[in-house]
């Protein structure tokens, strides 16, 4: 009666930790895949540019460098919105923007197209324009690039004077998104927000 009763068990047994081990395997599958994409993104993001900026000349002159130690900026390009300035400006080793003496008369123009010098009257406002930054850099020994959208933060101050010029200041830069560099940047795209025509969306992911 014994012998019958193991004869019966046995199999069951068998079975039952066949399909224990297949469940492990599973798992085990499951937890290897999850693994390798959190080191996937881990590469990714050790490896990403965000770039930081300086203001010199009493905010007439840009730079830009890494904001993190793992990543070098090498060199670069901006593009401004055409109604600023049609063609991009080279961005040198240093982190300069070159260019910005003709940027920043031509926002200047810009600016006196929408807002009058006033006598007795002092205005005051502040901004941001959308530009893109397409950058070359060198991360963990290898070299990338990358192309972002940022905003650079300005303010405009016009004296109480007829035939005044706006003074402009630049004072901030902030990374907005990153785009796709294998696809060709549309720098026209940036005089609809300009124009009010377009909108900035800030991201709402959380680490």
């Amino acid at each position: 009666m014994n012998s019958l009763k193991k004869l019966i068990e046995n199999p069951i047994s068998a079975f039952i930790g066949s399909m224990i081990a297949v469940a492990m395997s599973i798992l085990s599958l499951v937890f290897a895949h999850q693994a390798h994409q959190l080191s996937v993104l881990e590469f990714k993001q050790e490896r990403y540019l965000i770039l930081k900026g300086t203001f010199k000349d009493e905010g007439k002159s840009v730079y830009v460098a890494s904001a993190s130690n793992e990543s070098y900026f090498l060199k670069g390009e901006v593009f401004f919105p055409p109604l600023i300035h049609e063609y991009s400006a080279p961005i040198d080793s240093s982190g300069k923007f070159w260019h910005m003496g003709s940027v920043m008369h031509e926002l200047q123009e810009l600016t006196l197209k929408h807002v009058q010098p006033e006598s007795g009257v002092v205005k005051f406002s502040n901004g941001d324009i959308p530009i893109i930054i397409k950058s070359y850099y060198a991360s963990k020994g290898e070299a990338y690039t990358d192309v972002s959208l940022y905003m650079l933060g300005m303010e405009v101050f016009i004296e109480d004077k007829e035939y005044s010029r706006p003074r402009i200041t630049l004072n901030s830069l902030s990374f907005v998104q990153r785009l796709d560099p294998n696809i060709p940047i549309n720098q026209a795209q940036l005089n609809d927000f300009v124009n009010n025509k377009g909108n900035w969306y800030l991201p709402t992911n959380q680490p």
